[in-house]
């Protein structure tokens, strides 16, 4: 009987032992729990401005990187612009001197002088314009000029280091060259008067002989007065303003010519 009291008593000690061991588990574990809770919200509160801080420096350097890159293909745009613009007006210089090249052949037995206009006044860019010129060139006043395929003006003073060229299109200027208008029926003379700057086109005044013109047909130099050289290209005709005899008579003439943009030239005389 006391065996058996004693067993009881042991298992009731052990049991209670139990429940004491499984309490304080619990309660350290809570206990424990909440210490690592706390330090791990210390150990965010301290590391959240590193953090911060990390990501702010990456964001600047991304930034930098960003602005870096963009400048970058800026320089590589402004380049490509740039070479572009050098390859355009190269291209312009090649058809202008081509075009020249074509007066070189048509007119053998003239005075030619080809050169670079190194002045053209924005204030007055369709009045004239200063080409160079050499100490051994021989520029006259009654050298007429061509560029891109047509007449352009006349020289009007001339150093040797450059000359002065006065355009067509100056609606200032009275040139008084003799053209002709190359008809079916003949050839039909007249002076280039001025310029009618609405239209856009030479003015032809004092017809030599009355003849029905059409437009479209053709006007060159004459060769005759002040200026020699015959057979250079003027224009077209563009319309016919009749009157009551032939002088009052007016023909306006499109250009053969594009005074927009002239980088190089040629004098022609004799």
């Amino acid at each position: 009987m006391k065996y058996k009291n004693s067993r009881f008593l042991f298992r009731l000690v052990a049991v209670f032992l139990f429940f004491i061991c499984l309490f304080l588990f619990s309660y350290f574990g809570f206990f424990f729990s909440n210490i690592i809770s706390g330090m791990s919200l210390v150990d965010s509160a301290l590391s959240s401005p590193f953090f911060q801080a990390s990501s702010f420096f990456n964001a600047v350097s991304e930034s930098d990187k960003m602005i870096s890159e963009n400048q970058l293909l800026k320089n590589r745009i402004y380049q490509l612009k740039d070479l572009n613009d050098e390859i355009s007006n190269l291209e312009s210089e090649n058809q202008q001197l081509k075009s020249l090249l074509n007066f070189q052949n048509s007119f053998s037995s003239s005075l030619k002088i080809t050169s670079k206009v190194l002045n053209r006044n924005t204030i007055a860019w369709y009045d004239s314009l200063t080409i160079s010129a050499e100490s051994n060139d021989n520029f006259s006043d009654n050298m007429l000029v061509v560029a891109n395929g047509g007449l352009i003006g006349f020289i009007t003073s001339h150093t040797d280091q450059s000359a002065e060229v006065s355009l067509l299109t100056n609606e200032t200027l009275t040139s008084n060259i003799t053209v002709k208008v190359k008809t079916s029926s003949g050839d039909v003379f007249a002076v280039l008067t001025g310029f009618d700057k609405k239209n856009g086109a030479f003015i032809l005044k004092e017809l030599n002989r009355e003849i029905d013109l059409t437009e479209d047909e053709q006007v060159v130099t004459s060769g005759l007065g002040d200026y020699p050289v015959s057979g250079i290209p003027v224009g077209r005709i563009q319309s016919i303003k009749a009157a009551d005899n032939l002088l009052s008579t007016e023909v306006l003439v499109k250009p053969s010519a594009s005074f927009d943009v002239i980088q190089y030239v040629m004098a022609i005389g004799e």
